[in-house]
């Protein structure tokens, strides 16, 4: 696929993560109630409100707010934009780990929003389990991130099987093959020719 054509594709999938996640967001956020949880399913899927401060599983929530804003502010701003560098430099990589930093991408975009537009919370509202084997509570920001890990440990199998012929990165087409030796040299006939 050509460069011009592979990073039209990483925007659609930025920006569907994005406005899925933030869409969700600001619907749990008016209409789900803070301490109750609603069970679907025999309580397979439950919607339940959290705002979350520190990183996947709560990790960091209890640090001061100054250090949570420089890690998760400010650390994972600077992480996100050297991963968009990443990406468009690198847009002729194997195909399943350019799609996979593309969500990555995405929904770290999606969290990263909501630290700086709900004072360094991000809202979760989804949680998965059987009996007492359950998720910690997500968000579709997390399913995006999940799903570009996904699809770079798939590429990280795949590797030879998906390797693709070199793009010309101007033009985002295939390179000339080069000639023939055949080409090189004159035919028996033509060198007959010359001779005479």
């Amino acid at each position: 696929m050509p460069k011009n054509k592979r990073l039209l594709l990483a925007l659609v999938i930025i920006m569907t993560s994005i406005g899925c996640d933030q869409t969700t967001k600001q619907i749990a956020h008016k209409k789900l109630p803070r301490w109750q949880k609603i069970s679907y399913l025999d309580d397979t899927i439950r919607l339940q409100y959290a705002e979350n401060a520190g990183a996947a599983f709560s990790i960091g929530a209890d640090l001061p707010a100054s250090t949570r804003w420089f890690i998760f502010n400010l650390g994972q701003g600077i992480f996100l934009l050297i991963l968009l560098i990443y990406l468009i430099r690198n847009a002729n990589q194997q195909f399943s780990q350019f799609l996979g930093f593309a969500f990555i991408l995405g929904g770290g975009l999606g969290n990263f929003i909501d630290r700086i537009i709900r004072d360094g919370v991000v809202v979760d509202f989804l949680n998965l389990g059987i009996g007492n084997i359950r998720t910690a509570i997500f968000n579709v920001a997390d399913v995006a991130i999940t799903t570009g890990l996904v699809l770079l440990i798939i590429g990280m199998f795949f590797s030879n099987d998906e390797q693709e012929e070199p793009v010309d990165q101007t033009s985002g087409t295939l390179p000339e093959q080069p000639r023939k030796a055949a080409d090189d040299a004159a035919s028996p006939g033509e060198a007959d020719g010359a001779n005479r």
